[in-house]
């Protein structure tokens, strides 16, 4: 008898702190849409805890084993030694990693990865490295390594498919580009007439360098002294001492009394602020995808963002593209957003349709095609 094929997918990025950035939201989603197309072939390593906040659905397909976490340095190894014994236990026909953390190559398991940026490529090492950073360092040379012997990739933009041909010297046909998806029942519109909230700027996401939030900062400060009631609201799910530096930036630029820093939001709040902002603001100058540009877009959000990258790749014409490198086009582009009328509604009638050309049904098909086509290949 011939056993259908078994496609292992580590879910384990829902069991760490990526599950509140766009790798989690990427894992949630894209193992949603796998079981709701083929129940049958799809299972999940999952670590035994923590569970909550884990699909039911995902939970009954998993294969379950202990990873340690501590210290936080050797992480990946720990989960890298997880992952293999999955493997074994599973014996599946395809090991699909959809993070960087648990990139593993198996003799005769064929490897799809995803691949969501080239970002770690730009750190600079300090001059004097610990050995915190000197581990670091290594394990990004051991996923770019593993990357380039991968059997397939999955680039979530043409961005980063150039970046991984250019940089890392990649074969072009290894690579397939399938942009992630966005629950448009989630994120929504709302109801004009429930929209009555003051002006104000939103920004979602890390504090990281790439995020520019320093630039974002300084042309909302400017913008403060033009209209002294708009106010900027920042979300995010930050580490410790963010919250703290941001606090210090505000207040030497004169606008700490002005900036709302929300830290980690529920699901409802995020909702309300997209639909409520009189622009979203994403000016990063690397990004692989930007999942909260779409979401913006999906709640009929005005959207300014960079001209550079994968974020002018996802907005297209639906939103104001500004050098990010330059505050005073972040300013200028603020303002004319606030102050004209029908800018903005141009923008926010452009973002609902959009943000639905992004779908996670469409990326789940197109991901069962990568499987399909590496399986097939691998039979040869």
């Amino acid at each position: 008898m011939e056993y259908p094929d078994v496609i292992l997918l580590d879910a384990t990025p829902l069991q760490s702190e990526h599950r509140f950035r766009g790798v989690g939201t990427y894992v949630r989603h894209l193992c949603r849409a796998l079981v709701a197309m083929d129940p049958d072939r799809i299972v999940f390593a999952l670590a035994r805890r923590p569970l909550d906040g884990v699909d039911a659905d995902i939970r009954t397909r998993a294969v379950y084993g202990t990873r340690g976490h501590r210290p936080a340095q050797v992480y990946w190894i720990y989960n890298e030694l997880f992952l293999r014994r999955a493997i074994r236990l599973s014996q599946p026909s395809l090991f699909h990693a959809p993070d960087f953390n648990g990139l593993v190559l198996t003799p005769g398991v064929p490897t799809v990865a995803t691949l969501h940026d080239l970002i770690p490529l730009e750190r600079t090492p300090s001059i004097t490295p610990g050995p915190s950073a000197r581990l670091s360092a290594w394990r990004w040379q051991v996923y770019w390594g593993r990357l380039q012997r991968a059997t397939a990739i999955i680039a979530v933009s043409q961005h980063v498919k150039r970046e991984a041909i250019e940089r890392l010297h990649i074969e072009p046909s290894k690579i397939t580009v399938i942009y992630p998806g966005v629950n448009t029942d989630s994120f929504r519109p709302a109801d004009p007439a429930t929209l009555t909230e003051p002006p104000y700027f939103l920004m979602v996401g890390t504090l990281e360098p790439h995020k520019n939030v320093g630039a974002a900062l300084t042309a909302f400060a400017r913008l403060h002294q033009d209209c002294p009631t708009v106010r900027l609201k920042m979300a995010g799910t930050w580490r410790e001492g963010g919250k703290a530096w941001l606090e210090r930036q505000c207040r030497a630029l004169g606008i700490g009394g002005y900036c709302d820093l929300l830290g980690h939001v529920s699901a409802r709040e995020l909702l309300h602020l997209y639909q409520r902002t009189t622009a979203f603001l994403f000016p990063s100058l690397d990004e692989g995808f930007g999942s909260p540009l779409v979401e913006a877009m999906a709640c009929g959000a005005a959207v300014v963002t960079s001209r550079y990258g994968a974020p002018a790749e996802v907005v297209g014409d639906a939103g104001l593209q500004v050098d990010p490198h330059q505050p005073d086009a972040l300013y200028q582009a603020m303002k004319a957003v606030l102050n004209r009328d029908e800018l903005r509604a141009s923008l926010k009638a452009r973002a609902r349709p959009r943000a639905l050309t992004f779908g996670w049904e469409a990326a789940a098909r197109r991901t069962w095609a990568v499987y399909e086509d590496v399986l097939a290949t691998s039979r040869t």
